[in-house]
C-alpha cells in the first residue's frame, strides 16, 4: 500500500519521493545562494514535518534558508536566524527522523551485561524502565559537541542500576 505524504500542499507517493523533490531544491542552487520564497516555504514545511530537532534548529526565527558548500564541495541547507546566528540542517529523513529511545536505552545498556537468558535484551531494558519508573525519552540522553542528541546516558548509574537488576533478575 501507498503512504501519501503532502508537504506545503504538495503530495508525494512515499517519504522517499518527497526527500528526492528536497533534494532537487538543494542541488539547483550554488554555495551561498539564498533559496527562492517558494523553495523556502517547502523546505521549512518539510523541516516541521519531518525533523524532529526543528524547535531547536530554527532558534528564535528564520530570516532566510541558504545553501552553502560542505568541506567536500556538497550543497548543504543551512538556517541564517533572525539573531543573525547560522546552522546547518539536514534533509536526509533517516537522519532527522524522532530517534527510537527505546532503541537508545538497549545500545547504552547493552555492553553493561551478557544477556544468558531466554529474554532478548529489549525485553530486560523495557523490564528495567518499567521496575525503575523509567520514562524512556530525550531526557535520558545526553547532547553532543553541536547540541544533537545521542545514545549516551545523562545519568551514568542507570548502568550499574541495571547490571544490578539483571543480576537480581538471573537468580
Amino acid at each position: 500500500m501507498i503512504q501519501k505524504v503532502t508537504v506545503n500542499n504538495i503530495e508525494f507517493n512515499s517519504k522517499t519521493k518527497v526527500q528526492e523533490y528536497a533534494k532537487t531544491i538543494l542541488v539547483k542552487y550554488a554555495g551561498n545562494d539564498i533559496l527562492s520564497k517558494e523553495d523556502q516555504e517547502f523546505m521549512i514545511a518539510y523541516f516541521e514535518q519531518f525533523h524532529y530537532e526543528w524547535k531547536r534548529k530554527k532558534g528564535v526565527g528564520i530570516e532566510n534558508l541558504f545553501i552553502k558548500k560542505s568541506e567536500w564541495d556538497n550543497n548543504e541547507f543551512w538556517i541564517k536566524r533572525t539573531n543573525d546566528s547560522i546552522t546547518d540542517v539536514s534533509y536526509i529523513i533517516r537522519k532527522i527522523a524522532r530517534p527510537d529511545y527505546k532503541y537508545w536505552l538497549e545500545l547504552a545498556l547493552g555492553n553493561a551485561i551478557k544477556v544468558e537468558d531466554k529474554k532478548s535484551l529489549k525485553e530486560i531494558v523495557i523490564d528495567f524502565a518499567k521496575a525503575k519508573e523509567i520514562s524512556i525519552s530525550e531526557e535520558l540522553f545526553t547532547a553532543n559537541q553541536d547540541q544533537e542528541m545521542v545514545p549516551q546516558l545523562i545519568n551514568e548509574t542507570l548502568v550499574e542500576e541495571f547490571i544490578a537488576f539483571y543480576a537480581e533478575q538471573a537468580n
